[in-house]
């Protein structure tokens, strides 16, 4: 009864939730519309106004290897979903899930995991280490304006429209069912409605960025009803452009203690969230929400503190302890989900289950309550990925910081590359299938005359390579389009 009535409640405030980001979403690119027109009128009036110069020839200030670190991300990201169609775990729009156990679904689960526990992550903070800047350039109004037309039309129109359009398409094509378009829209409105699918992280990052202009605005507000002038109203993710070096660094003591904190806390708190469903999050099941909250709020302060900065230049200590912890955690789990393979598979504890997950290893021991609080989601999990975390940003400054014309096309365009890679990867996992000679009664396993194990691996490496390979260039002539320029 309680689980029932949770769900009714979670739909119903998705949907709300949902309602007021569409109508926010319109009414901001309505605003920008008018702008325009507006901004193009005056123009005309101004066209023999002098140009400064000196202004245009300013050079912007970048960061060459973020920028690289999120191009390398996002190549990991079709990887990642890659993986997914040739059923490791999770699911795609179409995929293979054979029953029987191999070393790719083991060696896919445990890369899977490995990534879940901090890429996404990346992602946030990444958004948040610019958000400050952006924020005290355009005031509250202008930042939200530009956030909802980044973010929110291209969320709005793929879970609306796209993502639902390609569905469909992989059900009747595809996977060779039967399905009028009215059935399939009623069984998405009663079943996924609004079907986020991996648009979850915009409607997240918009929603983490508008929980961000609120509370500078009323940080804002306070102070001035307090007239406590000595407290300066940018303190949240800020740069201070004075203040002593305590305050702007810190020492490999906090940095520790920050690293200890963060990891015993997310470990309990992704443990606890482990099985709950909120949609109205877009995160189904919302286990990693911690982490991408604290990820976002570290980008944010590290603006502020020159935290990455810091982190570039660590001590040979905390360089090594970082490094050494990122390299056991992810041993011992890999060590886990062998013993998992080799021993008795988990989809065995699962009647009528056609998805092998070693990760669950629901069964014998290892279903003792100690697993998910020391292995997975618990310390182990949580442990890689900070110190993981910490090497990349240690390391991106000296590996990374590599600026050319195809490092700034691919800096330029990993945005869209998020957005449209479903469409690609998903048509060449079908020209698989053709390929291998699939058939409506193989349901989701190979054919039969393509039943060993490295016709798996073979399709994933054709499908992965592939994909990057046409995924990036088709971005870039997105990105060309009128009307598409500034959005993608």
């Amino acid at each position: 009864m309680a689980d029932s009535l949770w769900n009714d409640m979670d739909n119903y405030l998705s949907i709300v939730v949902y309602t007021f980001f569409a109508v926010a979403t319109l009414g901001f690119a309505l605003r920008r519309c008018v702008q325009g027109r507006q901004a193009g009128r005056d123009a005309k009036v101004d066209q023999a106004a002098p140009i400064d110069l000196e202004a245009a020839a300013a050079p912007s200030t970048r960061f060459v290897h973020l920028d690289n670190l999120k191009v390398l991300l996002t190549i990991w990201v079709v990887v990642f979903h890659c993986i997914f169609s040739f059923g490791a775990v999770g699911s795609w729009f179409t995929m293979f899930a054979p029953e029987r156990p191999s070393s790719f679904k083991t060696l896919g689960c445990w890369a899977i995991d490995l990534s879940d526990s901090f890429f996404m992550g990346l992602f946030f903070l990444l958004s948040a280490y610019f958000t400050p800047g952006s924020y005290e350039k355009k005031g509250w109004l202008a930042f939200l304006q530009d956030k909802f037309y980044r973010l929110g039309i291209p969320t709005l129109v793929c879970t609306t429209l796209l993502y639902p359009l390609l569905l469909f398409w992989v059900v009747v094509v595809v996977d060779q069912r039967r399905a009028s378009a009215w059935d399939f829209w009623n069984a998405i409105k009663t079943t996924s409605f609004p079907y986020y699918f991996i648009m979850w992280f915009t409607f997240d990052l918009l929603l983490a960025n508008c929980a961000y202009a609120a509370v500078r605005e009323c940080g804002k507000y306070c102070i001035k009803r307090s007239r406590r002038n000595t407290v300066d109203s940018s303190s949240l993710g800020s740069k201070s452009s004075s203040g002593d070096a305590s305050e702007m660094q810190m020492g490999c003591g906090t940095l520790s203690a920050m690293f200890i904190a963060a990891w015993l806390l997310l470990s309990g708190l992704t443990v606890a969230l482990r099985n709950v469903q909120f949609r109205t999050f877009a995160i189904t099941p919302v286990r990693n929400l911690p982490q991408y909250v604290a990820y976002f709020v570290f980008g944010l302060f590290s603006k502020r503190y020159r935290w990455l900065e810091r982190m570039a230049e660590p001590g040979p200590w905390a360089k090594w302890a970082t490094r050494i912890a990122a390299f056991a955690s992810a041993g011992t789990l890999l060590g886990v989900y062998l013993a998992g393979y080799v021993g008795e598979p988990s989809w065995e504890s699962h009647p009528g289950s056609t998805v092998f997950f070693p990760a669950d290893l629901e069964v014998g021991n290892v279903n003792a309550w100690w697993f998910k609080w020391v292995v997975n989601p618990g310390l182990l999990y949580q442990l890689f990925g900070l110190s993981f975390t910490c090497v990349l940003l240690e390391c991106a400054p000296r590996c990374l910081s590599v600026s050319n014309q195809l490092t700034q096309f691919m800096a330029a365009a990993a945005y869209t590359v998020y957005i449209i890679h479903p469409f690609v990867i998903t048509p060449l996992f079908w020209c698989f299938k053709l390929m291998v000679g699939w058939k409506g009664a193989d349901g989701l396993n190979m054919p039969p005359a393509y039943q060993q194990e490295y016709w798996i691996w073979l399709g994933f490496l054709f499908q992965a390579v592939v994909s990057n390979l046409i995924v990036w260039p088709l971005a870039g002539l997105l990105r060309k389009m009128p009307g598409l320029r500034t959005m993608l």
